[in-house]
């Protein structure tokens, strides 16, 4: 288990910190943002895919596309 730092800003500018290096820039674009975001407004309890692909859809009653999903959540992963 970690014991480092974590500095998280979602409020104006994300900002992600961890270990006193920033990350916001590893989560590349527009979705990546928007599911962090949505995962940590989320984070107490687990989120379905419907719901992540929803979180990225770009408004409101567009059609999610499944494809989208996979790529983001591996960038996240990895900027995390």
């Amino acid at each position: 288990m970690s014991t480092g730092s974590f500095r998280l800003r979602l409020c104006g500018r994300l900002r992600l910190e961890i270990d006193g290096e920033r990350r916001e820039g590893r989560l590349r674009g527009r979705q990546g943002r928007l599911l962090f975001a949505f995962l940590v407004l989320h984070r107490d309890r687990p989120a379905r895919r419907d719901e992540l692909l929803e979180a990225l859809a770009p408004q409101e009653g567009a059609a999610p596309q499944p494809g989208a999903l996979p790529p983001v959540l591996s960038r996240l992963r990895a900027a995390i």
